[in-house]
């Protein structure tokens, strides 16, 4: 298939290289600087750079690989207070989770794991995704709560299973596992859920109430109940 050359601006180029976390690269032509990104769909963006110095800070990213790394992010246990985060006095049930200073995390999935005989009409488990969006600055795109383990089964985009972990040191009983999925698969690199550091866009979780999650009797739970944040980190440029 034969590539088509585009051209277009240094700043146009460069948004969709950083929206489709796309690697860059730079040459001269009769003296002249061109930036240039492949869409991957037979076109290749070319731009002029008639200022190098505007783009000085970016120049060490040119020509270079850009390789991002899967990396997956478990929730402290909202069952356990021993590793919730302090606030003041007491422990914090909000879990966050957020890129590096430098770096964006590209969200393929959110995984769910609880034991089913859990009680979360009690105490309702919130999810909150934060973007910035001008001109309102950061704010809560989504924050949704979940009451029980039926509503998350059925807002969940994946297939859902219990799994008896019997022989298993982290669940002695059944446990549940809920995926939410922002991706076509956990390989890809690129996601409808996006976070970037320089922006502080994040992801909660947190309890209505600061206490751990108990049982549907009201006794404290033995197995754990946590998320998994299947994603991918790249450089942010």
């Amino acid at each position: 298939m034969n590539t088509i050359t585009i051209d277009t601006t240094p700043e146009k180029l460069l948004k969709y290289r950083a929206s489709k976390n796309k690697e860059f690269f730079m040459d001269y032509e009769d003296d002249k600087l061109y930036f240039y990104t492949n869409t991957g769909e037979g076109f290749i963006l070319k731009a002029y750079i008639p200022n190098p110095k505007m783009y000085k800070d970016i120049l060490k990213y040119a020509n270079e690989p850009l390789l991002p790394e899967s990396l997956m992010i478990a929730s402290h246990d909202f069952a356990n207070t021993a590793d919730w985060p302090a606030e003041g006095a007491a422990e914090s049930s909000i879990f966050t989770c957020a890129p590096y200073a430098g770096y964006k995390l590209i969200v393929t999935s959110i995984v769910t794991r609880f034991p089913t005989n859990i009680d979360l009409a009690s105490n309702p488990l919130t999810f909150t995704v934060w973007k910035y969006i001008p001109p309102y600055g950061l704010i809560p795109v989504i924050s949704q709560g979940y009451y029980s383990i039926e509503q998350l089964l059925l807002q969940s985009n994946s297939p859902w299973y219990t799994v008896e972990f019997s022989q298993d040191l982290t669940f002695s009983g059944k446990m549940i596992e809920v995926k939410f999925r922002y991706a076509d698969s956990d390989e890809n690199n690129f996601s409808k859920l996006e976070l970037n550091s320089s922006l502080g866009e994040k992801i909660t979780v947190s309890l209505a109430i600061d206490e751990p999650l108990k049982d549907q009797e009201g006794l404290s739970l033995d197995d754990p109940c946590y998320a998994i944040f299947n994603t991918k980190r790249v450089l942010e440029f």
